[in-house]
């Protein structure tokens, strides 16, 4: 493989996730003067823990599934890998569905437990949003797989602004607030989890094979530690702090942590770009050796 031609698909395709986070992110900014004057400091403060329960349910409900996809899709021949995405597909759609029925059994009393100051309502819908957006995760992989950054960018592009545009009816419209926001997270994701089961299931065959799901949880399980340690060292903080310091002061470290996370937009968009170049050249073994060199 020519080293000029990689270092040019790495970097063209690097800039096309940078430009598609800095698009976001700099469009979310651009809208908290608007939400600070509807939300107030208590309303940022219940979001950052429903946001982190969001996350953790998510993480909790399936293993990372998707990087199994990423790598299988150049290990797999077309007809095999419809059928492993079918499969990972179904395993994604039923699984948590287990572990949120056990939320909405016992979750009223745990959230009055240890989470007092935020309504079971927010947390309710916080949990629903949690499920909702594990069906991005397969078109995601997809695209990166595919090394199509176009469409990688403008799926988060239309999952943001379909976000927002909920988010705003539901906060400055109907004057809602903090439950107000998560009713349109919830709205915005149902709808992209409805797309993303389009494009998954135009590209999978619906007969699972088990052995394809055994592959998947075997390649991911040694993947779970490593993912739980991340996530839970992003939204930890927050739960925390909840748990000892009043809401209000809460949404303000929410507020300054997302501004900060901006920072982290390079090394995620360099890793989107090189992981297909990687599995799509993981049987070069001397490919493999100029590699660091090619970096």
């Amino acid at each position: 493989m020519n080293q000029l031609l990689v270092l040019k698909r790495l970097a063209s395709h690097s800039l096309y996730y940078v430009l598609g986070s800095f698009l976001t992110r700099a469009l979310a900014f651009l809208l908290l003067p608007l939400y600070t004057r509807l939300l107030s400091p208590v309303d940022y403060g219940i979001l950052a823990v429903c946001a982190a329960v969001s996350v953790f349910f998510s993480m909790l409900a399936t293993p990372p599934l998707a990087a199994a996809v990423s790598l299988f899709y150049f290990k797999y021949d077309p007809y095999e890998f419809r059928k492993l995405l079918g499969t990972v597909w179904l395993w994604l759609l039923f699984t948590p569905l287990l572990l949120l029925w056990g939320c909405e059994a016992w979750g009223p009393a745990l959230a009055q437990r240890y989470s007092p100051a935020v309504p079971w309502a927010c947390l309710r819908l916080a949990l629903w949003v949690g499920y909702l957006t594990i069906a991005a995760s397969l078109p995601i992989a997809l695209f990166s797989a595919e090394e199509r950054p176009e469409l990688f960018v403008a799926f988060n592009l239309a999952s943001f602004l379909a976000t927002t545009a909920a988010i705003v009816y539901f906060v400055v419209f109907r004057h809602e607030g903090a439950i107000g926001s998560l009713r349109g997270q919830l709205a915005a994701a149902a709808i992209l989890a409805i797309a993303s089961h389009v494009i998954v299931l135009r590209r999978a065959s619906l007969r699972p094979v088990w052995r394809h799901l055994s592959a998947s949880l075997a390649l991911c399980t040694p993947f779970i530690p490593h993912s739980l340690s991340i996530k839970a060292n992003d939204v930890a903080d927050r739960l925390i702090l909840a748990h000892f310091r009043p809401l209000a002061e809460v949404g303000v470290y929410n507020l300054a942590y997302a501004l900060g996370s901006i920072v982290l937009v390079f090394g995620s968009a360099f890793m989107t770009a090189y992981s297909p170049l990687y599995f799509k050249s993981s049987q070069d073994k001397d490919f493999l050796l100029r590699l660091p060199r090619i970096l």
